[in-house]
């Protein structure tokens, strides 16, 4: 190995099993397009980790059976499945993108297919990268899932993707943990805090466009989405006032905007019916909440909706032991 693929072996600090291996390589001179030496083969990755560095992803207890070379090849994800509780090495695997999210992603079950190409670059940029996501399935106790799609290396980093997938089951109180740093703090721990309630099967969602602009504000230089019906929702959104409960809505993110089309819900006890909330921009420094609706039911349920929020302070508990009728 030269110096400089040495160093950055040991800046990964991988470990793990490499097994069943069968490679052969060969010196194609300090020339080559694609380096120096041409290696092809396959082996089976058992409980292999390496560490995020930079651009790169890290990861942990990737299984896998890898089969191509230096130019092309295919790797066959193999964490979960039916086999995985009699083969000590095949637990969880986390993906750890670094400073773009606030955590790594962690997996119960990652299957399917990438295949990946390399071809040299152009007027001088370095090799270009280009990977093909067939049919992976993913699962955890958040979210159940599918994705098909492309990604392939740009000079900015974090690659151009075109990636859609769909969703068999989601729980909405995981959202915050998906959403990228690039949102504002005080938005995400909204949603992580806000959101007590709520599961989506059926959502749908598609990623397309170079990652540096991500989350694509405007439709621009990219599309994020992610379409789902939630059932069940539980919302507290604001301090102190009653929270909202059985929501049933259509939940739409776009680019850093959300959206959410409530079909209806109760507060309190009192029926709410078709109303809209809105963020126009999660990214923004100070975010914005927008409610706009209409509610219909019995004035005792609305004057205990009014005592239970801040209002009966500001009248000095005046309406603590009102009634009403009608």
């Amino acid at each position: 190995l030269t110096s400089d693929v040495a160093s950055q072996l040991v800046a990964l600090k991988p470990s793990g099993v490499v097994r069943n291996v069968d490679l052969k390589w060969r010196d194609e001179g300090a020339s080559a397009l694609l380096g120096r030496y041409f290696v092809e083969g396959g082996a089976e990755l058992r409980n292999l980790s390496w560490r995020q560095q930079g651009g790169a992803m890290g990861v942990a207890g990737l299984n896998a059976n890898a089969k191509g070379s230096t130019q092309k090849g295919e790797l066959t994800l193999l964490v979960g499945g039916a086999d995985s509780k009699s083969d000590k090495n095949k637990g969880p695997i986390s993906l750890d993108f670094g400073s773009h999210f606030d955590a790594p992603f962690v997996f119960d079950g990652l299957r399917g297919k990438l295949s990946w190409k390399r071809s040299p670059g152009k007027d001088g940029a370095p090799t270009a990268t280009a990977v093909d996501i067939s049919g992976v399935e993913f699962e955890n106790s958040d979210v159940v899932g599918r994705v098909n799609g492309s990604w392939e290396s740009d000079r900015l980093g974090p690659g151009v993707a075109n990636m859609s997938g769909s969703l068999s089951r989601a729980e909405t109180t995981a959202i915050h943990r998906y959403l990228p740093t690039s949102m504002s703090e005080h938005t995400r721990q909204w949603l992580k805090q806000g959101i007590l309630g709520g599961t989506s099967q059926d959502a749908k969602f598609s990623l397309k466009g170079a990652l540096w602009h991500f989350p694509f504000r405007n439709d621009e230089n990219g599309i994020f989405e992610v379409n789902a019906q939630v059932t069940g929702g539980i919302l507290d959104y604001a301090d102190h006032w009653p929270r909202a409960e059985n929501i049933n809505t259509r939940l739409l993110f776009r680019g850093a905007r959300m959206d959410a089309q409530v079909a209806g819900a109760t507060i309190a006890g009192v029926p709410i019916a078709a109303t809209d909330v809105r963020i126009a921009d999660m990214g923004a420094n100070s975010p914005v909440l927008e409610i706009k609706g209409s509610a219909a039911g019995p004035m005792d349920a609305f004057l205990r909706w009014t005592v239970a929020s801040p209002v009966n302070g500001w009248l000095d508990g005046f309406l603590q032991n009102a009634r009403a009728t009608g």
